[in-house]
C-alpha cells in the first residue's frame, strides 16, 4: 500500500483580503508548473498539479481560516486531496488566530506533527496589497515575533524558513516565480 509523503509545503501568510490567493495563483507564470504561463482566475480553488512524473503540488486558495475548519479538518482534506505519493502542499495562511485555527505559529507546529515535511517555508506579506504607511510598522513587529517563534520549529528532521515578501506591487504577482521556484528541485 502507497502512503502520502508530504516533501515541501508553503504558506503565505496575511490577513483577510491581504492578496494571499494572489500571490498563489501567481506561481503559475512560471510555466514549470505546467499552466503555460497562464494564471487561474478562480478564487478559490483547490487544484492538484503535476511537478514531474512522481511528485504532485496541491494549491489550496482559501486559508482554513476561512473556511473555519480546525486544525484536524484543515490536515484531513489535504490527506482527501493528496490521497498517497510524494507531494508539496501551497496554501494560505492568516497570522491570528480565528475560526476554530490556531495562530500561524501554532497552526505550522500541528502541520509539522501530522505531516513531518523535509521543509516548511512560510511568506509573510508585508507590506500587502492594502497597507497604509501607519499599518507597517506594526505589522512588521508582530511578523517578526511569528518569524522568531518560527525559527525554534526548525529541527534536521523538518526545516522551517521564514521570508518577507512585498505584495503591493500594481498587479499583485511580483513574487510568482519567487513562489513557484520553491518546489523546482530533484
Amino acid at each position: 500500500m502507497k502512503t502520502l509523503y508530504l516533501e515541501r509545503a508553503l504558506f503565505v501568510v496575511g490577513n483577510q483580503n491581504d492578496g494571499k490567493s494572489t500571490q498563489l495563483r501567481s506561481m503559475f507564470k512560471d510555466w514549470g508548473l505546467g499552466a503555460r504561463g497562464k494564471v487561474p482566475v478562480e478564487k478559490s480553488i483547490v487544484k492538484r498539479h503535476w511537478l514531474g512524473q512522481h511528485r504532485g503540488l496541491l494549491v489550496r486558495l482559501t486559508s482554513p481560516h476561512e473556511y473555519r475548519e480546525t486544525p484536524g479538518e484543515f490536515h484531513a482534506k489535504i490527506r482527501a486531496d493528496m490521497k498517497q505519493g510524494r507531494w508539496c502542499l501551497a496554501a494560505p495562511l492568516q497570522p491570528q488566530a480565528s475560526n476554530n485555527m490556531p495562530d500561524v505559529v501554532e497552526t505550522i507546529r500541528l502541520f509539522q506533527e501530522e505531516f513531518s515535511p523535509e521543509r516548511i517555508r512560510v511568506c509573510f506579506l508585508l507590506p500587502c496589497k492594502r497597507s497604509k504607511a501607519a499599518d507597517k510598522q506594526m505589522d512588521l513587529s508582530a511578523t517578526t515575533g511569528h518569524i522568531r517563534r518560527l525559527w525554534k520549529r526548525s529541527s534536521q528532521s523538518s526545516i522551517v524558513e521564514c521570508v518577507i515578501i512585498d505584495a503591493a506591487s500594481p498587479d499583485g504577482e511580483a513574487n510568482g516565480h519567487f513562489l513557484a521556484d520553491y518546489f523546482e528541485y530533484r
